[in-house]
C-alpha cells in the first residue's frame, strides 16, 4: 500500500480556505487530508472506518484555539503533522497526555502542495517525554526519525487493534468555561486545558457547545493580526528589494504578486527552504516568459541544472550546443544590446558587427555551410543565453535570500 498522495488543485484550494478561515497552517491541513487519502485506499477488509464527526480537526474554534489535528479511526484520535524543514513536528502542550495524542502522531511529507507521504509515527510517549523541556505557554517540538519502508496503513491498522482503555471526565467543562477556553486558552492553567480537551475527546455533547461558540475578535487578536500582517508587509518589501534587481522584466506588483501567491501556499515563512524554492520557481518561470515572449526551449532544464551547478550560461550554452562560435556570437550580440527587449533573432546587421568584433569569418562562422542553418544556431543560443541570465539570476537570489 502506497503512502503517498497526489492532491488535486481542487483540494489545495479547499484545503487554503479552510486554513485562512481557521488561522492555522495549511501544511497540517494538507497533511490530514493525505492520511485520509491513504485510508480511504486501504484494503476494505481490514475495516478501518474513520469517524469525521468525532475529530476535533472538524470544529473550527478547537482548530483555531489550540490547532488541534486528528482523524478518528474505529474511536481512535490520531493526530497529524507536517515535518517542517528542520526535521521536527510541533504542537500545542495542551493537547499532551489527552486522548487527542494516546495513539501518537502520523508525520506526512508534503512536496509543496502537490503531493504527499507519510513517514513516520511518534508515538504518545515521545510526547509525554518531551514535554517537560518547553514552557507551558510553548509549543511542543519533536525530531522525526523517518524510515524509507514506514508502512502508514499497517501502523493505522495496528493502532486499531489495541485495546482501548474508556476515557473518564471528572468535571465536564460549563459552556462558559468552554468559550473561555477557545478564545483565550492561554489564560487558563494547563491542567484545565488539558481536561477541556479530554472533555471534547470524550463527549460528544461537548464537542457540540463547542462548534457553536464563534471565536471572539477581541482587541489583543485584532492587534496580533495587524502586526502580523504589518511583519508581512515589511518581509514583502523587503524580498522585492532583493529580488527586482535580479528580474528586470518583472515589475515590483507583480513580484509582491508572486510572493503573495507562495505566503498562501506554504505559509508567512519566506526563510523556509520551501517558500524560496516555489517563489523562485514562480519567478523564473514568469522571467523567461517575459524575456522569450512564450519561444520554447528544448534544453532548458539541462541548462538550469548546469548553471545552478555553478557554471557559467556562457559555458553551458556551449556544452549544449557543441558549438562554441555561434554562442560566442549570441553572446556577443546579447551584449550589444544591453538591455532586456525581450527574444529578438539575431539582424544580419547584429551578426555582422559581432564576426567583425570576434574577427570569425562569416562563410564558416558556425560550423556550416549553409547560412540558414547557421542563424538558426545563432538564435538558438540568444535564447539559451537568455535563460541561462535567469538561471544564474535565480543562483544569486537564493545565495542572498539563505545570507539574509
Amino acid at each position: 500500500m502506497s503512502n503517498r498522495v497526489e492532491f488535486s488543485p481542487e483540494i489545495v484550494r479547499l484545503a487554503q480556505a479552510r486554513a485562512e478561515e481557521t488561522g492555522t497552517n495549511l501544511a497540517n491541513e494538507l497533511a490530514r487530508l493525505a492520511v485520509e487519502e491513504v485510508i480511504m485506499n486501504a484494503d476494505p477488509e481490514l475495516d478501518l472506518v474513520m469517524e469525521p464527526e468525532n475529530a476535533l480537526s472538524a470544529i473550527d474554534s478547537v482548530v483555531s484555539a489550540i490547532g488541534a489535528n486528528d482523524i478518528v479511526v474505529n474511536g481512535r484520535h490520531i493526530d497529524v503533522r507536517a515535518i517542517d524543514e528542520n526535521g521536527h513536528v510541533s504542537l500545542s502542550k495542551s493537547l499532551v497526555g489527552t486522548p487527542a495524542l494516546s495513539s501518537g502522531t502520523l508525520v506526512v511529507s508534503l512536496d509543496g502542495s502537490t503531493t504527499a507521504s507519510v513517514i513516520a509515527h511518534i508515538k504518545a510517549g515521545s510526547w509525554l517525554n518531551t514535554e517537560g523541556k518547553f514552557g507551558d505557554q510553548d509549543a511542543v517540538k519533536v525530531e522525526v526519525e523517518a524510515g524509507n519502508d514506514f508502512d502508514a496503513v499497517g501502523t493505522i491498522h495496528g493502532i486499531c487493534q489495541r485495546v482501548q482503555i474508556p476515557v473518564t471526565v471528572s468535571r465536564l467543562p460549563e459552556e462558559d468555561e468552554i468559550s473561555k477556553f477557545l478564545n483565550a486558552p492561554e489564560s487558563m492553567i494547563l491542567a484545565r486545558q488539558k481536561q477541556i480537551v479530554t472533555a471534547l475527546c470524550a463527549k460528544a455533547e461537548v464537542r457540540d457547545i463547542a462548534r457553536d461558540i464563534k471565536p471572539d475578535l477581541s482587541r489583543g487578536t485584532v492587534n496580533r493580526m495587524l502586526r502580523a500582517q504589518s511583519t508581512w508587509n515589511r518581509r514583502t518589501e523587503e524580498l522585492v528589494d532583493k529580488i527586482s534587481p535580479k528580474m528586470p522584466s518583472l515589475t515590483r506588483e507583480q513580484l509582491k504578486r508572486h510572493i503573495s501567491l507562495t505566503g498562501e501556499e506554504l505559509g508567512g515563512q519566506p526563510e523556509a527552504p520551501a517558500f524560496r524554492k516555489a517563489l523562485l520557481k514562480r519567478l523564473s518561470a514568469d522571467e523567461l516568459s517575459h524575456r522569450l515572449g512564450g519561444a520554447a526551449a528544448t534544453k532548458v532544464k539541462s541548462l538550469y541544472d548546469q548553471i545552478t551547478a555553478g557554471q557559467s550560461a556562457k559555458d553551458a550554452v556551449k556544452s549544449i550546443l557543441k558549438n562554441n562560435v555561434a554562442v560566442d556570437i549570441a553572446h556577443a550580440i546579447k551584449t550589444q544590446r544591453g538591455r532586456i527587449e525581450g527574444f529578438l533573432a539575431a539582424t544580419s546587421e547584429e551578426i555582422g558587427q559581432a564576426l567583425q568584433q570576434l574577427a570569425v569569418q562569416p562563410a564558416y562562422a558556425t560550423h556550416s555551410s549553409n547560412k540558414d542553418a547557421g542563424t538558426e544556431t545563432i538564435n538558438e543560443a540568444l535564447i539559451l543565453l537568455e535563460v541561462g541570465e535567469v538561471a544564474e539570476n535565480i543562483s544569486v537570489i537564493e545565495k542572498e535570500l539563505v545570507e539574509g
